[in-house]
């Protein structure tokens, strides 16, 4: 339908009546503006304003539709109208459905635009270990965060068998002022920091404080200072999650990472592993690395009781069994030490000999 040619048919079939559009809006019991804009084809009238037209100019509804009288050359148009309003009322519903679904595409892709700038890379996990001259951590957690930031120093190894009074984290500033984040009795908590409430620091300080990271362990009248070491864990920087192939595929080292780690084991080429020996009290200790199956492990051999200590580095399970002068082997542990999780067996009550691989070979090999 055209709107302009209809307005024009209103305007002459009102004019033919002298009517101004004063008149018109009057019997109408509408507004002169909206005679108005019929007219100038702005604005169709609606349903109701159509029949009392229809009746007062003794006219159809469908030569108003089409904006002329009826004839002979038009009569199949007339016939039409219905068609032809039903096509236009399409084209109406097509036209907002259109409308619509751009309006929403450009809210939801500049939600998650905004969503990308601002989250992505901001998440970041930390693996957190330090060794001193007497305590050791090396299960420590940092989580950081825009919102806030989240630390836990894990359990501290004492070489002596010390009982520690207190711990303090703490950074040097870049005046080579000690800043104190944390005073604790107790490394198994952990602390959180909501930026601007509650805060130790702020987020733009995070990436120079965790380079500067320093514990201090006071014991027996003493304190021990130990530089933490922290490792990337996990960061919010892929647009798509990883499959498990590729997760263990990013976990494995090339062969420059592993002579580097293993630069002071000897190589065998036939089994393709690097491996030492020594010996500690009453104990032999052999230690392998498998580069095929990517397998960490340490025999320990005391009077011909052997136990064997085994790393998966693929997916940093570590197993724990004992094989007696028989043959048989008892399984002990499966331990994730990813997720800090025990798989199999009583992981509690070999706590301290899951501690001990960690500070002895993992935290030296594999946590940097």
């Amino acid at each position: 339908m055209n709107q302009e040619q209809i307005g024009k048919f209103i305007a002459s079939l009102r004019k033919s009546k002298n009517m101004t559009q004063n008149d018109l809006s009057e019997k109408l019991y509408t507004s002169r503006e909206n005679i108005s804009k019929w007219e100038r084809g702005i604005n169709m009238p609606p349903p109701d304003m159509l029949l009392e037209l229809s009746e007062m100019f003794s006219v159809s509804v469908n030569e108003i539709l089409i904006g002329e009288r009826k004839s002979k050359k038009n009569y199949k148009r007339l016939q039409n109208v219905p068609i032809e309003i039903l096509k236009d009322s399409n084209r109406k519903i097509k036209k907002t459905i259109t409308y619509f679904l751009t309006v929403l595409f450009v809210i939801l892709f500049s939600f998650f635009a905004y969503y990308f700038v601002n989250s992505y890379n901001t998440i970041k996990v930390y693996k957190v270990a330090g060794t001193g001259n007497e305590f050791s951590t090396v299960d420590g957690l940092i989580l950081t965060s825009k919102q806030k930031t989240y630390i836990k120093l894990g359990s501290l190894k004492s070489i002596n068998n010390y009982t520690y009074d207190s711990a303090e984290l703490y950074f040097m500033d870049k005046n080579n002022k000690e800043v104190v984040i944390y005073r604790t009795q107790n490394t198994e908590d952990s602390i959180s920091s909501y930026y601007k409430y509650n805060q130790f620091f702020t987020y733009n300080e995070l990436d120079y404080i965790l380079k500067n990271l320093y514990l201090r362990v006071t014991y027996d009248s003493k304190q021990d200072i130990t530089k933490l070491e922290l490792k990337k864990d996990m960061v919010n920087d892929g647009l798509l999650l990883l499959t498990r192939s590729e997760i263990n595929k990013n976990q494995n080292m090339n062969e420059e990472e592993i002579k580097s780690r293993f630069a002071n084991f000897k190589y065998n080429e036939k089994d393709n592993c690097y491996y030492t020996t020594y010996t500690s009290g009453k104990s032999n200790y052999e230690i392998y690395y498998y580069v095929d199956s990517s397998t960490f492990q340490v025999i320990e051999n005391n009077n011909n009781n052997i136990s064997i200590t085994e790393l998966y580095t693929k997916n940093m399970r570590l197993t724990y069994y004992t094989i007696d002068s028989k043959g048989n082997m008892d399984t002990k542990y499966v331990y994730d030490i990813n997720n800090d999780k025990c798989i199999e067996g009583d992981c509690d009550a070999y706590k301290d000999h899951i501690n001990d691989f960690k500070i002895e070979y993992y935290s030296k090999y594999f946590a940097s």
